[in-house]
């Protein structure tokens, strides 16, 4: 029979380096305000609070609050809380932001960049917040629900909640729902 001796290190106040020796080691490292771990490889368990560099390759488990920068590859379960950009004034609608309120009091006058290799797969919400018929031209195309080839303006219909929601495929935007929004092509 083999015994296996369990350490429980606690690591002292301020800034701590890790390198885990053993799988079994265990840290104790509430009274630390930053830690620089080399490898972990093993579970965490418990809060962690601040910033997480690098890889995490496993699952978590639990809430994320904060940003996260980077691609998710993977199940995501739960909810994606979005800010949304109010975009009260005329101008460029930014495809890197993913929900738009268009409160603008008078009608707008918005823009969207050509669905490219660079925003493949981003999704954009565009949602009227004020009663107008805000016009959004897209230097691209439109495709998808409503549209036909080469639309490239979306016109809202005039009242509150009207939008689309639209996926980048690289070359168009898909439209993939559309409340009172009529596509058409600008000459």
């Amino acid at each position: 029979m083999y015994w296996y001796r369990y350490f429980k290190k606690t690591v002292a106040a301020g800034v701590a380096t890790i390198k885990a020796k053993a799988s079994l080691d265990v840290f104790d490292l509430s009274s630390v305000s930053s830690v620089k771990v080399t490898t972990l490889t093993g579970n965490v368990t418990g809060d962690v609070t601040g910033s997480l560099t690098g890889a995490v390759i496993g699952d978590v488990d639990g809430n994320v609050s904060g940003n996260v920068t980077g691609d998710v590859t993977g199940d995501l379960t739960g909810h994606v809380l979005y800010t949304p950009v109010d975009d009260a004034a005329d101008g460029a609608i930014d495809p890197a932001y993913e929900y738009h309120i268009l409160s603008k009091a008078t009608a707008g006058a918005y823009s969207l960049a050509a669905a490219d290799a660079g925003n493949t797969g981003y999704m954009i919400s565009v949602k009227s917040a004020s009663a107008q018929a805000h016009v959004i031209t897209c230097t691209g195309t439109f495709s998808g629900i409503g549209a036909t080839e080469g639309n490239n303006t979306a016109t809202l219909g005039g009242a509150i909640n009207d939008g689309f929601v639209a996926i980048s495929d690289g070359t168009n935007w898909v439209i993939v729902n559309n409340v009172n929004a009529t596509m058409s092509t600008a000459t």
